[in-house]
């Protein structure tokens, strides 16, 4: 289990947002109790304060905690995810951690250094811990983070840099108020900043201090700490004082204005007949604000709040004198020390199941062998020889794994994270492990709740609205089809195209809180409102047609989960919809046509953004096509739960099988792959039913300051997960470095941005499909990179006859027809064709590119060797021609219409083929070449360096057009 931060504070929104979000005690707990009702949520606790809604969970997995956590606070809030994006941070994992340790020391509060969010935090903490809503893991987590706020305050200065914030109010209104010592001061509130301000207020030497509060114990309490006055909070009162007042501080914390110029206006009342207001000074260190602008209405009136004291506190040359910065850097170094102390521990706990089963696996096997040798020996040995011998037998074992198990320990508890030894000393002794989470959650997980997301996966794959950190949901739009290229080129930008509009649906909100509402969810992303983007064209084949965010399930006509594969229980995360209700807390997209037959079909995809925008895509033009309605389901695959490179876990297909399996299932009617994606090998019950126009099949850089590949100076990083970008990348540049990453496309050109690389290479239909192109600094082409085989293509599978699930089906295939491109399909097929004859996958060190001119079919291929050594092959043939195929089948040949198709058909199985051969030539001459055996290739052109994976607010691995 992992920590996950999903938050909006004052660094992240406007004032109008947090108050929009900000809770009461009874909806925090509904806010707390969604979240626990997630599925991949195990423990979650919610800090709500005035500047900050943060909900700190124990999650198993990335993505499908981080859409159940949004999911939960958009219902919550009633606020749609598309205006929620722009305001919310994520942190996971050590940068959870670091930034729980960062609010509690209060480094990241509006006023620096104040110590209130301590106690906040703790009474959070508290409520959940009483509640049993804590994991043991997320529980110490927040332990560590209160003593280290502690320790922050108790070892070093920090509690002086909130009152240099007060000191540098202070100095603001001298100018207007004349000298402290003659300042008579007016304190509204008794909270801790109003006590810290008291205290500065009296080390200042002020004239008076008079205290205002609801409460009027605690304003009494507060005055005689200094020997002011203590009024109770009312608007007489409050106007009263302030007529006196010759300085105002206000930090009250109410939801609405305490002062305002109607405060003021009522205060002039109280003056003398004759005497005019003297200057008053108003600092508002409330967040909400306690003070309404309109009060400078008033001349004799000036304010200053916390955004503007926190930027010239920021910016004066006190904050450089006073040692601020040097606190805060302390402040910062305990923080990092401490996230190093909390990693090795947590490494060293995850360690511990690792170790306890190695030695049960020695005490079971010293056992074995004790039972066998006592058997075998009968009564020729005495009990006390048997028992000496077991005891023997038991300390050799002991000391054998005594070594192993310290270094292991060891090693996990060091900075490197690369290496997993834990999983190697499964691997090495095939140890069941149980995973410490299901010793130690406080909310004891079920009896499958020890499976990984993958494995789970490979037993019954689920369908999940998108779990993917939230982004845009970009689709596509294309124009200028080359014509004869197999490809397509033209413009593309991040919106969906077509003139039907797009809206959001998604879990309503409890009544109480807004049962009308309608909102999206962190599933599908802010989603862009409706019609073509000026200057592009929609997507070849599209006709009008709207596209909703909806949970409805199938209705006539549609296939749908049965009532086994949804769970009855009230508790279970997924269940059948009724078309009038949303899914639990997911939403899948939904594409309306203009002119409806009835009809559903439901079209499975991946879960990242770059599979949504090409599946929605693809909706577009069938709806368009037949008039049925097209429901987008989100897939999780392997390829997306498991973060190590694709090369380590076996490539092909990786991306594929779950989606494959919903599709025989029956959860789903057809999938959208990255034809890369596909392994080569046919797969029983599936049928490739389309491959629409390709997409720019070409390679793309995004490296720092606009550079091109012959740019970039010698030791440049380059980043990539593929081996075939890596050989070539060494080829053409063995100069630079490369290494692997993984991500999607946003998080991977961040790597760029944030300088922990110089370089990324991407496919250029998936940038272009995010409509990112402008970003790319050089295309890489011809003899610098060949693409991987179908890169840029689309492929669309359905169930063939053998495995159809109800009559509709067949028409489906049909259908899929109409998005066919066979241009596309003979070059792809060409490409593929290399792949297959060297028994290779997606992940493998192989480029290549057919281009169709006519009749001519030209296909480039390279191959890398396990040295690194690279060799092209070029080679072209002439395709038959329908001619050829008529004579060839001349004897079944008629005049009828069913003839003329047959022979039509029969011509394009010809060039098909003819295509394959090619392909198939050109990996013979590949594989003689480079003397290679590809049953024995090891992979190592795959980058041996990989970057550490970082889970941004973009999650999700692109897969086929981006790794």
């Amino acid at each position: 289990m992992t920590t996950l931060v999903l938050g909006v504070s004052h660094r992240s929104a406007p004032m109008s947002v947090l108050d929009a979000v900000a809770l009461s005690g009874r909806n925090v707990d509904l806010l707390t109790d969604r979240v626990l009702g997630g599925e991949y949520v195990d423990g979650a606790l919610v800090l709500a304060t005035c500047n900050r809604l943060e909900i700190v969970a124990d999650v198993r997995a990335f993505h499908g905690g981080l859409a159940d956590v949004g999911s939960a606070l958009v219902s919550v809030t009633g606020i749609e995810w598309a205006e929620l994006a722009h305001h919310v941070y994520v942190r996971f994992d050590d940068k959870a951690v670091e930034h729980l340790l960062t609010v509690a020391a209060g480094l990241d509060s509006m006023a620096v250094g104040e110590s209130q969010i301590l106690g906040q935090l703790r009474q959070s903490y508290s409520a959940a811990q009483e509640e049993g809503h804590l994991t043991g893991e997320l529980s110490r987590t927040v332990q560590e983070s209160l003593r280290v706020g502690k320790r922050a305050h108790a070892e070093t200065e920090l509690d002086s840099v909130a009152r240099s914030l007060l000191d540098t109010a202070l100095t603001e209104a001298v100018p207007h108020i004349g000298p402290l010592a003659d300042a008579d001061v007016l304190v509204v509130g008794a909270g801790a900043m109003s006590g810290l301000s008291v205290a500065t207020l009296a080390r200042q030497g002020v004239a008076s201090v008079t205290v205002l509060n609801r409460t009027l114990d605690k304003a009494q309490r507060l005055a005689d700490s200094v020997g002011g006055r203590a009024r109770e909070l009312t608007p007489a009162v409050l106007a009263e004082e302030f007529a006196r007042a010759d300085l105002v501080i206000s930090v009250t914390g109410a939801r609405g204005t305490v002062i305002d110029a109607g405060t003021v206006t009522a205060s002039l009342d109280h003056l003398a007949p004759g005497e005019e207001p003297t200057s008053t000074f108003v600092v508002d260190l409330a967040l909400p604000f306690d003070v309404d602008p309109d009060v400078e209405t008033h001349e004799h009136v000036r304010t200053i709040g916390l955004e503007g004291l926190s930027s010239l506190f920021a910016d004066s040359a006190y904050t450089q004198t006073s040692g601020v910065v040097e606190i805060v850097t302390q402040v910062r170094s305990i923080i990092h020390e401490e996230i190093a102390a909390l990693s090795a521990s947590r490494r060293a706990r995850q360690i511990a199941p690792t170790v306890t089963a190695l030695r049960r696996q020695a005490r079971d096997t010293v056992d074995r062998e004790f039972e066998r040798l006592s058997r075998r020996l009968g009564d020729r040995v005495s009990d006390k020889d048997l028992d000496d011998i077991r005891k023997s037998l038991r300390r050799v074992a002991t000391n054998l794994i005594h070594t192993p198990t310290v270094r292991v320990k060891e090693l996990m508890g060091a900075d490197d994270e690369s290496v997993d030894y834990a999983a190697a000393l499964s691997m090495l002794f095939d140890l069941q492990r149980t995973p410490p989470a299901a010793v130690e959650s406080a909310s004891a997980p079920g009896p499958d709740s020890t499976a990984t997301a993958a494995e789970a996966m490979a037993a019954n794959p689920f369908v999940l609205a998108s779990a993917s950190a939230p982004e845009g949901a970009g689709s596509i739009s294309e124009s200028g089809f080359a014509s004869g290229s197999g490809f397509v080129s033209g413009s593309v930008t991040g919106s969906v195209t077509g003139s039907g509009s797009v809206t959001a649906l998604a879990t309503a909100p409890t009544a109480a809180l807004n049962p009308a509402a309608a909102v999206s969810t962190p599933e599908t992303g802010p989603v862009t409102s409706a019609g073509p983007v000026a200057g592009t064209s929609p997507v070849a084949g599209a006709a009008s047609s709207a596209v909703t965010s909806a949970s409805a399930s199938s209705s006539a006509g549609s296939s749908q989960a049965t009532p086994s594969q949804a769970s009855s229980s009230a508790d279970d995360h997924y269940v059948v919809a009724d078309g009038q209700r949303p899914v639990a807390d997911h939403t899948l997209d939904v594409v309306e046509p203009d002119e409806p037959t009835g009809r559903t079909v439901r079209l499975g995809t991946r879960r990242s953004q770059l599979a949504r925008s090409q599946s929605t895509a693809i909706a577009q033009q069938l709806a368009a096509q037949t008039g049925w309605r097209v429901e987008i389901v989100e897939v999780v695959t392997e390829g997306d739960v498991n973060m190590r490179p694709l090369a380590s876990f076996g490539g092909t297909g990786v991306f594929v099988s779950a989606v494959r399996s919903a599709l025989l299932s029956g959860t789903i009617d057809i999938a959208v792959h990255s034809l890369k994606d596909l392994p080569t090998a046919p797969a029983p019950g599936i049928h490739l039913g389309a491959v629409p126009p390709r997409v720019d099949p070409s390679d793309v850089l995004i490296a720092r300051d606009g550079m091109r590949l012959t740019d970039l100076p010698a030791g440049s990083v380059i980043g990539t997960g593929s081996p075939r970008r890596a050989a070539q990348l060494r080829d053409a540049r063995p100069d630079i470095e490369v290494t692997g990453v993984r991500g999607n496309v946003e998080t991977r050109i961040r790597h760029v941005t944030e300088g922990r690389l110089d370089g990324v290479v991407l496919a250029a239909a998936g940038v272009r499909r995010l409509g990112r192109i402008d970003e790319a600094t050089d295309v890489l082409v011809g003899p610098i990179m060949l693409p991987a085989p179908g890169q840029g293509a689309l492929g669309i599978e359905c169930r063939d006859a053998t495995a159809d699930l109800n009559a509709d089906d067949a028409s489906l295939r049909d259908a899929l027809h109409g998005l066919h491109d066979h241009t596309t399909a003979l070059a792809v097929d060409c490409e593929r064709a290399i792949l297959s004859r060297a028994e290779a996958g997606c992940s493998a060190p192989i480029g290549a590119l057919a281009t169709l001119d006519g009749r001519t079919l030209e296909v480039s291929g390279v191959l890398a060797d396990d040295e690194g050594t690279l060799l092209r092959v070029t080679k072209a043939t002439q395709l038959p021609t329908a001619g050829d195929s008529d004579r060839a089948s001349a004897d079944s040949a008629t005049a009828s219409a069913d003839s003329a198709t047959a022979s039509s058909e029969a011509a394009h199985a010809a060039r098909l083929d003819a295509a394959k051969d090619l392909g198939a030539r050109v990996a013979e001459e590949l594989l003689d070449g480079l003397g290679i055996d590809p049953r024995k290739s090891v992979g190592a052109n795959a980058p041996q360096t990989h970057l550490p994976t970082t889970h941004h607010a973009a999650g999700g691995d692109e897969g086929g057009e981006s790794s």
